[in-house]
């Protein structure tokens, strides 16, 4: 069937991928290791990433006994982006240290184009451990002052601030960012600088700096046709405005962001956009809505997970057995990220089962 495609082999990676792995006993595991990953790059890029995840992990779980390559840092880098995407603590730490082995691994093999790149994913880093090293590192690789390393400083800046709550560094990096966006009159790293300046006044308790700031960074992002900056800029007007009781214009804030991470489908987007709305809703006494905005986040991320948490609990309390434990602690911590309300219509759905 790949002599068959011929040129086109990589545009039907994923079939190829799916009978390579069920001929892997014979034909070995290269050929599924490459194009589950050339599979899940695509997926990826065309947004489709529980299809990516499933193709990154059929890479992983043939690349046992074969030598690292490139092949092999693309594989920790497809993977660890997606997992730094999700909400669990331990799932988004093993995501950012399959980013860690893959800057490494392109480092000895001399590929510092992809090397930087790593640096550069825009995972959020919160209560991530090693975040500051390795944007140190990609700096080191960029010439100081270039466009690349004022991109690269403001997400170092993040760093300082989410890993080690250090605020001084992290103005000082966005300084330095600021200063180079001006000198190359470049508009995206502007709209970078100023969402991070908002960051740091909403973790600085400075509200209004924070909202002023991050409004700055959606016009910005808008004219430059980047939504990523954007549905961050919205959230972080949105939070502002909620530790503040301003409930002034989040109706549309919420209606934007909503539209912005329906396209992404990027799962920690629509999990912030269900959770903002939930929030909103809740605060207003507007119980229906609250309850459809959380089915539906339950619906769309959480009903495998509390189906299994509490599948889990009543085989271990029946059997009185405690083989199930560990699992059942690691769920629950997944569990744990969903609001309480949200937790009673999926227990009352389960029960209704």
């Amino acid at each position: 069937m790949e002599i068959l495609y011929g040129d086109d082999a990589e545009l039907n990676a994923s079939e190829l991928a799916h009978h390579f792995a069920e001929a892997e006993a014979v034909l070995g595991a290269e050929k599924v290791m490459y194009y589950s990953v050339v599979a899940g790059e695509r997926a990826l890029a065309a947004t489709g990433w529980e299809e990516a995840e499933r193709h990154f992990r059929q890479a992983e779980s043939s690349s046992d006994g074969q030598p690292e390559s490139e092949l092999t840092a693309r594989m920790f880098r497809g993977l660890g982006v997606i997992l730094t995407s999700y909400q669990e603590p331990t799932v988004r730490q093993r995501g950012w240290d399959l980013l860690v082995r893959a800057f490494n691994l392109y480092v000895l093999l001399e590929n510092i184009e992809e090397a930087v790149a790593v640096g550069e994913t825009p995972a959020a880093f919160h209560g991530l451990r090693g975040t500051v090293e390795l944007t140190g590192k990609a700096l080191e690789l960029l010439e100081p002052g270039s466009l690349r390393a004022g991109y690269l400083l403001a997400r170092h800046s993040i760093a300082f601030r989410d890993e080690l709550g250090d605020v001084e560094e992290d103005i000082r990096c966005l300084e330095k960012a600021a200063e180079i966006a001006r000198a190359h009159g470049d508009k995206r790293l502007e709209g970078l600088v100023m969402l991070s300046y908002g960051q740091h006044f909403g973790a600085t308790g400075d509200r209004q700096a924070s909202i002023d700031h991050s409004r700055r960074a959606d016009a910005l992002g808008r004219e430059v046709d980047d939504r990523s900056i954007v549905v961050r800029a919205v959230m972080q007007v949105l939070r502002s405005k909620k530790s503040s009781y301003d409930l002034d214009g989040v109706p549309e804030l919420l209606r934007r962001h909503r539209e912005i991470a329906e396209e992404s489908r990027a799962p920690t987007t629509l999990t912030f956009s269900d959770q903002a709305e939930f929030g909103f809703r809740r605060d207003r006494g507007e119980w229906e809505r609250a309850s459809a905005v959380a089915a539906n986040e339950l619906s769309r991320a959480g009903a495998r997970i509390v189906n299994e948490y509490f599948t889990l609990a009543v085989e271990s309390h029946l059997a009185e057995i405690h083989e199930n434990d560990e699992r059942l602690n690691a769920v629950k911590v997944e569990v744990g990220r969903f609001p309480q309300e949200a937790l009673m219509v999926a227990i009352t759905s389960w029960v209704a089962a």
